[in-house]
């Protein structure tokens, strides 16, 4: 990977900017990657190799991995859930890659409907979210406090080691939480530290 942001005279002071500078260079969209030093942003080539995946489903959020953890989550989820997840490059939003539910998962879902297909229909009823599930909730519940929360916290209470947070709250794209949940966001930094902070809309 090549980058500009060693050099003072090439950063930029806002993410779109650098992606622009990125573009005029001749780099690809898809393989552009924003870099943030300090307060300064610059753009490097990743061939299009991401360093964090976000994962969905076609319903919930599942939130952001590094990419060297997130392939074994990804399928066990797909096979428990009967559902197929969705990796993507949080930064261009392209797919990485779909993990589908194996045979054999699809197969014990099915023998517990056939068992008790007069619930089925209720059970469809009770797994379908009206929102935030899983460790993205808990994520939203620590922003909704009245300190906000910070990386480290987020760190801690998910796992997810060098996420990008801000861009998972609120990003161009309007992928964030904020907008897909009904909050508004703002990150603002105390005694030094960045803290990021949600409310109702």
């Amino acid at each position: 990977m090549t980058t500009n942001t060693d050099d003072k005279a090439v950063s930029f002071s806002n993410p779109s900017n650098a992606r622009r500078a990125g573009k005029a260079a001749g780099i690809p969209e898809h393989e552009i990657e924003i870099i943030k030093v300090g307060s300064r942003f610059g753009y490097a080539r990743s061939n299009g190799e991401a360093r964090h995946v976000a994962l969905a489903t076609e319903k919930d959020d599942l939130g952001t991995m590094p990419a060297g953890d997130y392939k074994d989550f990804a399928q066990g989820y797909a096979n428990e859930n009967n559902v197929i997840v969705t990796a993507r490059n949080p930064v261009t939003d392209a797919i990485i890659r779909k993990f589908k539910p194996t045979k054999g998962a699809k197969k014990a879902k099915g023998e517990k409907k056939a068992k008790a297909k007069g619930s089925a229909p209720r059970a469809r009823r009770e797994k379908k979210a009206e929102g935030p599930t899983g460790k993205t909730a808990q994520v939203i519940k620590l922003a909704l406090r009245e300190k906000g929360v910070t990386a480290a916290e987020l760190i801690e209470a998910t796992g997810w080691s060098g996420a990008p947070w801000k861009w998972n709250f609120e990003n161009p794209k309007g992928t964030g939480w904020a907008k897909r949940f009904g909050y508004k966001f703002k990150s603002e930094r105390v005694d030094g530290t960045v803290r990021y902070f949600l409310k109702a809309a």
